[in-house]
């Protein structure tokens, strides 16, 4: 095939095992599933691979709340009264609003102008010298804004900070106003703890390189992510070269495990770039990346090698531009990561009953459809043989199958339909 690149064993997807902590909270926890996206222009929320896996996330959960950066159009924006969104710097990475005396930011929700079902409210800030106080309001299903809490925003030294309050569960949305000195506001959480739904929190911006990242102090960044204590964070980036990335990626870990140390971390391996003349580019940074995460004992997916080539990628029109994928081009990747993480067990019963007598084994599990069930026996646990199949049946299943011998290990295998 034209344009095809080799295949290399070092950019292969691994370490899925390294999810196992998040498999658990979304299979069995009562309250909200926390997801955080980390990236460049790579992990966007509107045409992304990760903004992939959480959409399907979201069919096997309902939707919880959001924090921080805009989440499928439920959290804009406004700024007024000389309010500036700043760009990223020392002080913080992402998106972040500066706001003198008198100037505000609220946000709306567009799919629901009455605002987010929730039932806890919050808002992330930045601390520091010239800072003074702030008020936080809120609106109740489209009410006039009314007083919430007032915050404050000085600190002798610059440091990240949290606010949230439980509240009746209603729709709504939040609003800053300076009250004093010069604020540094992030963005608000809204979430609703009565559902067992997906809470989804994004920190991107585009062209981002990783040093932007450490660069702020871990004063500020650390009580952040403490606050937002994911269960799973997506981390995808695509740099402009691997040299002296190592120490960045090994200060990020540092981060990760001092403030969110129940955390999985999942690493993407990054798609083909029109730049990418003979594997020149692509390659060595999902082979940094892999090996990184493997001596983190982190997961990794690869996105490269499905994708064959910047060429497949662009004649297929899964690519917008020479860097980034198309809305399709995110579909295509994001479902060939969902199934190399197994992610597509998400929500179903993976729980089997066995009884055997004599040759004669009885099965009884819930299945799901669009999913394929292989079932094996072995004597010793190495050599796996297999004894039935189902495929694309829903519901609870019973049924009964001769075994030639007496077998003391049994395994159900499931895979996603092709």
């Amino acid at each position: 095939m034209f344009g095809l690149m080799p295949a290399r064993a070092a950019s292969y997807t691994t370490n899925v095992h390294s999810l196992n902590r998040f498999f658990d909270a979304f299979e069995k926890r009562e309250g909200p599933v926390r997801v955080l996206s980390l990236g460049d222009s790579m992990a966007d929320s509107w045409r992304s691979i990760t903004l992939q896996l959480v959409t399907r996330m979201l069919e096997r959960r309902p939707f919880a709340g959001t924090s921080l950066n805009n989440s499928y159009n439920r959290s804009i924006r406004l700024l007024s009264n000389g309010g500036t969104m700043e760009p990223p710097s020392w002080l913080w990475f992402s998106y972040h609003y500066r706001l003198p005396q008198g100037a505000g930011v609220r946000w709306y929700n567009e799919q629901n102008a009455n605002g987010i079902l929730a039932n806890r409210l919050g808002l992330f800030w930045i601390a520091q010298p010239d800072g003074g106080q702030f008020e936080l309001l809120v609106s109740e299903k489209g009410q006039a804004a009314t007083h919430l809490a007032m915050l404050d925003g000085f600190s002798p030294a610059f440091e990240g900070r949290f606010f949230s309050t439980n509240v009746p569960l209603s729709e709504y949305q939040l609003e800053v106003r300076s009250v004093s000195g010069t604020n540094y506001v992030l963005d608000p959480e809204l979430v609703n703890l009565r559902t067992n739904g997906l809470h989804v929190a994004w920190i991107d911006y585009s062209g981002i390189p990783l040093p932007y990242i450490t660069m702020v102090p871990r004063a500020v960044r650390e009580p952040i992510l403490r606050s937002l204590a994911p269960d799973l964070l997506i981390w995808h980036f695509k740099e402009d070269t691997t040299n002296g990335l190592g120490p960045h990626l090994l200060e990020h870990e540092e981060w990760f495990r001092a403030a969110a140390p129940n955390m999985d971390v999942l690493y993407i391996g990054t798609p083909f770039a029109e730049d990418n003349t003979g594997g020149t580019r692509t390659f060595p940074e999902n082979e940094l990346i892999r090996s990184f995460a493997i001596s983190q004992n982190r997961a990794f997916v690869d996105c490269m090698t499905p994708g064959v080539s910047y060429e497949w990628l662009h004649d297929r029109g899964y690519m917008d531009d020479p860097v980034h994928t198309s809305f399709e081009g995110g579909v295509f990747l994001g479902n060939v990561a969902w199934n190399d993480l197994g992610f597509y067990t998400l929500g179903t019963n993976r729980r089997v009953d066995l009884r055997q007598r004599g040759t004669m084994l009885s099965l009884e599990a819930s299945l799901s459809a669009g999913l394929a069930y292989r079932f094996e026996s072995s004597t010793d646990s190495v050599n796996w043989s297999e004894f039935a199949s189902r495929t694309n049946l829903s519901g609870l299943q019973q049924f009964h199958v001769p075994v030639d011998t007496v077998t003391k290990f049994h395994r159900m295998q499931i895979r996603p339909l092709e």
